[in-house]
C-alpha cells in the first residue's frame, strides 16, 4: 500500500523545524516533563497511530537526528543542509527488520501478554499457523518463515551509495546512549577514517548528533570521564562526603578499527556492535575473521544479548569485498538473518536469499512523493537510461561493471566481479550466482567410492548412496580433511586420447592443513552433449 499522513510520525521534527525548539512548556514544569517523559517513551518502545507502528530506533531518528540531506528532492538542482530526516518507505523496512533479527516475529509484531504466553507455549508449526491467524484476522496475507519467528539473528545490509545508512546507524547507537544505561554501543571498520574525524565519518556523526540533544532536548548527559575523539561515556562527577563517586547512566559509544587487530572485539559486551564500510576491509578472509571472532560479544553463551550490524557497499571483489560478497549471498551460512531476493528478476535465482538489499531505485531522490512513497517503475526506468546513456557515449563493460557496483538495481549487481580481463565477467559472474543460488554444485555432483575390480583389474566408481561421504566444497572445513572423489559426469566409453585431462595440486608438505586437488577436464568430441567441462575433483588430503 502507500503511505498516507506519515508527518503524523514526525511531528516532534516538524514542531522543531518550525519553531526551533520541541516544546514551548516551561523548562520543569509538569507539561515539560510530561512532554519529555512521553518522546522519550517513544524512542524506547516505538510509535504508533492509526494502527501503523514505527520502532523506538526509528521514531529518534525521524524526530532527534540531524543529516545533511538535499533540500528540494523534486529539482533538477538543489543544495544541501543539516535538517532532521524525512520519513522514507525503505526506512520503515530497514528498521523493522532490525527488530525482526534481533528479536524475531513473536516479539517486534507488539503482541499483548496474553497472547504471546499463550503463543510461546506452542510449538513452532502451531506458533506460525497462530501468527498466520492473526495476521488474516487484520485482513493481511503474511507468509511467515519459521526461521523469523524467535530473532537471535546478526544482520548484513547490502546498498547503493547515499542511501544514508551511516546516519542511520550512527543514530542507532546515539538511541541507545539516551535510553539503555551500562550499555555499549561500538562503532567497527577497517580503517579510522570511516570512523573519524571527517564529519561523514560513521562516529562523528554520532557526536554530533549528541550535541544536537544535548542542546536542543530535555535528554543532555554530561561527560565528565570519558570524552575522546573515539570514546564517549555518559558519566558525571558527584561527591558525598567528600569522595568523588561516577554517577549517570554510564552508557557508552566506542570506535575501534579492525586493520591491525581481527580480534579488537574479544571480550567486550555490546548491545549493538556496527561494521562500517564492510567493502573496504583489506585483504580477503579478514571480515570473515573478524565477525568470527566479535560473535561473542553479543552473546551470553547461547543467549543472544545484542546485534551484529554489517554494512557497506561494494568496491574491490578481488579484495575485501569478497568476504562482504560471500557472506551477503549466503546470510544463514553466517547466522545472519536471510531474505527471498525480490529485487531479482531473472530466470535460474527463484527463491535465491540474500541479506537485505536496498538498491539503488528505492527512495532514489526525485523519485519519491512528500509521505515517503517510492516510484520503483520511473526510478528503475531513470537509473536504466542512465546506463544506456553512458554505454553510448562509449562506457566499456569494465566502467559499466563499477557503475553497477555503485548504483546496483539488484544485489548480483553490487557484488559483481570488475577486471580489465579478456573474459566475460558479467556472464561468469551470473552462472557463478545461479550455481550458488540453486547449489548446483552440490546437487550436480556425485560422491563415489573408487576401488579395483578384482575381475577386471579396472577402477570402478561406487556411489554414496548412504550418504556417509564428506566432499569438501568450501574453503571452511568443518569436519575430516579426508575429502572424496565426486563426479558431475560419468566418462564415455571408448574415449579417444586428449579428451580428458587431469590437473593435480599437491599438498604443500606431509603434515599440516594444506589440501591436495586433482580436476578432471573434459575438452570437445564430436557428438557429445557436453564439451569444456569439469567432470569430476578431489579435493582433500
Amino acid at each position: 500500500g502507500l503511505w498516507v499522513n506519515s508527518d503524523l510520525l514526525r511531528e516532534a521534527a516538524l514542531h522543531y523545524n518550525k519553531h526551533g525548539y520541541y516544546t514551548s512548556a516551561p523548562w520543569g514544569s509538569k507539561d515539560w516533563l510530561d512532554y519529555w517523559t512521553e518522546e522519550r517513551r517513544r524512542c524506547i518502545e516505538g510509535y504508533s497511530v492509526a494502527g501503523v507502528k514505527i520502532t523506538g530506533d526509528h521514531y529518534f531518528y525521524l524526530n532527534y537526528y540531524p543529516i545533511n540531506k538535499t533540500e528540494d528532492t523534486s529539482a533538477k538542482k538543489s543544495k544541501k543542509s543539516y535538517g532532521l530526516p524525512d520519513f522514507w518507505d525503505g526506512d520503515y523496512n530497514y528498521f523493522w527488520i532490525r527488530e525482526i533479527a534481533r528479536n524475531g516475529v513473536l516479539d517486534s509484531i507488539g503482541l499483548d501478554k496474553i497472547r504471546y504466553e499463550h503463543i510461546a507455549s506452542l510449538e513452532k508449526e502451531e506458533k506460525q499457523a497462530q501468527l498466520v491467524k492473526l495476521y488474516n484476522s487484520l485482513g493481511l496475507e503474511v507468509k511467515v518463515r519459521d526461521y523469523a519467528l524467535e530473532g537471535g539473528f546478526n544482520l548484513i545490509v547490502g546498498k547503493s551509495r547515499r542511501k544514508g545508512y551511516s546516519y542511520k546507524n550512527s543514530s542507532i547507537g546515539v538511541n541507545n546512549y539516551q535510553t539503555k544505561p551500562g550499555s555499549a554501543t561500538y562503532y567497527t571498520a577497517y580503517e579510522k577514517k570511516y570512523l573519524y574525524p571527517a564529519k561523514s565519518a560513521i562516529f562523528t556523526m554520532a557526536i554530533n548528533a549528541l550535541n544536537f540533544i544535548n542542546d536542543n532536548t530535555a535528554w543532555n548527559m554530561p561527560s565528565d570521564y570519558i570524552n575522546k575523539q573515539d570514546h564517549r561515556k555518559a558519566s558525571y562527577k558527584e561527591y558525598k562526603n567528600g569522595v568523588e563517586i561516577e554517577k549517570g547512566y554510564k552508557s557508552e559509544l566506542i570506535a575501534l578499527t579492525f586493520k591491525d587487530n581481527p580480534d579488537v572485539m574479544r571480550g567486550k559486551d555490546a548491545v549493538d556492535l556496527i561494521i562500517e564500510e564492510a567493502g573496504a576491509f583489506g585483504t580477503p578472509g579478514l571480515l570473515k575473521d573478524c565477525y568470527a571472532a566479535s560473535e561473542d560479544c553479543v552473546k551470553d553463551g547461547e543467549i543472544k544479548t545484542g546485534l551484529i550490524t554489517i554494512f557497506g557497499t561494494s568496491g574491490d571483489m578481488e579484495g575485501g569485498t569478497a568476504d562482504y560478497a560471500e557472506m551477503f549471498m549466503s546470510p544463514e551460512r553466517f547466522g545472519l538473518l536471510p531474505f527471498v531476493d525480490v529485487w531479482e528478476d531473472e530466470k535460474g535465482f527463484e527463491g535465491s536469499t540474500t541479506g537485505f538489499f536496498h538498491p539503488a531505485h528505492w527512495n532514489l531522490p526525485g523519485f519519491y512523493d512528500n509521505q515517503g512513497n517510492s516510484d520503483l517503475k520511473s526510478a528503475k526506468n531513470a537509473v536504466l537510461e542512465g546506463r544506456k546513456h553512458r554505454i553510448s557515449k562509449g562506457a566499456n563493460s569494465t566502467d559499466i561493471a563499477k557503475m553497477l557496483q555503485e548504483r546496483p538495481l539488484k544485489a548480483r549487481e553490487a557484488f559483481a566481479y570488475t577486471s580489465t580481463n579478456i573474459f566475460p565477467t558479467q556472464e561468469l559472474q551470473r552462472q557463478l550466482d545461479i550455481i550458488k543460488a540453486k547449489k548446483l554444485n552440490i546437487l550436480k555432483g556425485q560422491a563415489v567410492i573408487l576401488m579395483r575390480d578384482p575381475d577386471t583389474n579396472r577402477i570402478v566408481a561406487e556411489p554414496d548412496l548412504k550418504n556417509e561421504l564428506e566432499p569438501i566444497r568450501n574453503y571452511e572445513i568443518k569436519g575430516s580433511m579426508k575429502g572424496a572423489p565426486v563426479i558431475y559426469e560419468y566418462p564415455i566409453a571408448n574415449a579417444p586420447r586428449g579428451l580428458y585431462k587431469i590437473g593435480y595440486d599437491p599438498v604443500r608438505q606431509d603434515e599440516g592443513t594444506s589440501l591436495s586437488c586433482i580436476v578432471v577436464y573434459k575438452g570437445t568430441m564430436i557428438g557429445s552433449y557436453t564439451k569444456n567441462i569439469i567432470v569430476a575433483e578431489y579435493i582433500g588430503r
